[in-house]
Order: structure tokens, then C-alpha cells, then sequence
């Protein structure tokens, strides 16, 4: 999901020789939301059985990517997510304030969800 980068993402991307792989951008710039919610809005489309997302920033390292499909594909999850906070390296990377952000908002939103588990996979099962 190339949302207007300066990076050649798109071109990168549409070269991929993966048929599962689906090159998608977006005419004007809608920021992370924006750009997440046009690729989950082509997936429901294509009615998928599994999508992946990750930024292309850097903060979530691809070799993860096995880690997370097992838990759909051999344990039966609909849904699988990394928590880029597990390691040192990403918060000390990360700007003081939105730092101080992050952790708020996911406080509030462990609060508001009754889930107050940190784990390296997030697990909800199909049922």
C-alpha cells in the first residue's frame, strides 16, 4: 500500500513475481489510517483469507513475519500482531513525545478493551 512515498514503494512492489502479493496505492495522501483502511477495504474485496500489514519504515522487521502467520495458518487465529515495544532498539528510536503517546493511548486502550497482557502475539481466537 503505497500511499504517495517519495520512495518508489509502488514500483518496488509492483514487481513482485508473488501472486499473493498486491501492489495497491493511493492517488492523494491519507496518512497510516488512511492508507490501512484502503488495503483492508481491497482485501475484504477479495475476500482473502489472511492479510498482512506492515509499516515499511523499519519497525517491524520482516523475519517476524513467519512467527506471526503460524499462529493463524497452524493454530487456527483469525488475527495475529507484533508488539514493536518488546524491543529496546525501537523505543529509544522513537521521539520522546510520541513515545509518551504510544504508551498512554495503549494504556487506555487496554483499559477501555479489559486486556492487560503484554505479549509478543496478540491472539484472538475464531470462535
Amino acid at each position: 500500500m503505497d500511499d504517495c512515498s517519495q520512495d518508489r514503494t509502488f514500483d518496488i512492489a509492483s514487481t513482485c513475481n508473488d501472486n499473493r502479493v498486491i501492489a495497491l496505492k493511493n492517488p492523494v495522501n491519507q496518512g497510516v489510517g488512511g492508507a490501512t483502511i484502503t488495503g483492508y477495504k481491497k482485501a475484504l474485496e477479495l475476500d482473502t483469507d489472511i492479510v498482512v500489514k506492515m509499516d515499511g519504515d523499519g519497525q517491524m522487521p520482516s523475519e517476524y513475519l513467519p512467527q506471526l502467520l503460524d499462529a493463524i495458518i497452524e493454530n487456527g487465529y483469525t488475527y495475529s500482531k507484533g508488539n514493536r515495544f518488546m524491543h529496546g532498539e525501537a523505543l529509544s528510536s522513537m521521539p520522546r513525545h510520541r513515545l509518551f503517546g504510544n504508551i498512554v493511548l495503549t494504556f487506555m486502550n487496554k483499559l477501555a478493551s479489559g486486556n492487560g497482557t503484554s505479549l509478543t502475539r496478540k491472539r484472538v481466537h475464531r470462535d
